[in-house]
């Protein structure tokens, strides 16, 4: 008889964990729960895949990227249709989002503009996706920023010395960064990955030449910054390991289609890998900005850049140099004879 009741047991246990892995949940451990009806959980493995509604979908994909980040890895996927946000941001997030290809699945935002000005005002970054702390993949998606659909108005406004006027509205369109708070001990050393593949990015170049300039448009397609190390009053050596890949995608009418950074008042070691190989650029001012970059490699290669308006790619190095190659690039710049420059800068006070 007990042989027999452990034999029951034993099948009770399996039937109930196999009705576990394949129900689906409607927002499990997330409070409130997400929208069952454009938003699809699965607790294991972790799958969340999201519908576009046909208006606002920011409270969708934020629960989306809130249970991911949540979680130690998920999967992320946008099915094909057009996606309508304000800002999105998520951190501690490793996983992926995904959509179902470049001409497939879009994401763009509201078309009254977004309150860039709270964001600015609030120091977090004006960029409409952000992930801080996070190791992120994505891919097969469009980011469509541009015109009327950027910033319902400017952040910021500064005057050149000829005078312009320059209305800042534009954005970042993905913004992956390492946050840390003042509560934080220092890192020492914080790796963390950014794989970019296969997505579009599309905006509206300005029109440098009018006296009054309106940037509505994006600042960067991709860009990718360390930590700000100086809240530890200069006493963290911290160094940020990691890869950066951007391959394979396409970015029209950016300011910078690649950003690579940090803050000059930052003593950061950036170490890792950062190759950007295979992306097509149309009408860009920058092909890729390597800014006060301090040791890693850089690698730019088989890139097509047509109507660069500045460089191709403009590295600025910190105290320690980047190793820096580039190989195989079709390059067409108004400005510059090869559309590349290095400059070395040393250490920054």
């Amino acid at each position: 008889m007990r042989s027999h009741r452990s034999v029951f047991v034993f099948v009770a246990i399996v039937l109930m964990a196999s009705v576990l892995l394949v129900t689906p949940a409607a927002g499990t451990g997330h409070e409130p729960p997400c929208d069952p009806d454009y938003v699809q959980i699965h607790d294991w493995p972790y799958l969340v895949t999201v519908l576009p509604t046909g208006v606002d979908d920011t409270e969708n994909l934020q629960c989306a990227l809130d249970y991911g980040a949540a979680r130690p890895y998920v999967k992320i996927m946008l099915v094909e249709g057009d996606y309508s946000t304000s800002f999105l941001e998520a951190e501690g997030f490793n996983g992926v989002l995904r959509g179902e290809g470049r001409h497939h699945t879009t994401i763009s935002t509201l078309p009254d503009g977004l309150d860039c000005i709270a964001r600015f005002e609030a120091a977090n970054e004006v960029a409409l996706l952000n992930f801080a702390a996070s190791s992120i993949v994505v891919k097969g998606l469009t980011l469509a920023v541009g015109g009327d659909t950027a910033c319902a108005e400017p952040w910021q406004m500064f005057e050149e010395p000829d005078g312009t006027l320059i209305y800042d509205q534009s954005m970042h369109a993905f913004f992956a960064t390492t946050r840390l708070s003042v509560d934080d001990e220092c890192p020492g050393i914080v790796d963390h990955h950014t794989q970019v593949y296969g997505i579009g990015v599309e905006s509206a170049w300005p029109n440098y030449g009018d006296p009054e300039v309106y940037l509505n448009g994006l600042y960067s397609g991709v860009a990718v910054a360390p930590p700000f190390v100086d809240i530890f009053g200069g006493e963290c050596d911290a160094t940020l390991r990691g890869t950066t890949i951007v391959r394979s995608s396409y970015f029209d009418g950016t300011d910078l289609a690649v950003l690579i950074g940090h803050p000059v008042e930052s003593d950061v070691y950036i170490g890792g890998r950062y190759p950007w190989q295979g992306n097509e650029m149309h009408n860009v001012g920058l092909g890729v900005l390597d800014d006060f970059h301090s040791g890693g490699k850089l690698i730019v290669g088989q890139n097509a850049m047509t109507d660069v308006h500045w460089w191709g790619a403009l590295v600025a190095n910190g105290e320690h140099p980047t190793e820096v190659k580039i190989i195989k690039n079709d390059v067409h710049a108004f400005d510059t004879a090869d559309g590349f420059g290095v400059f070395d800068f040393g250490p920054v006070d």
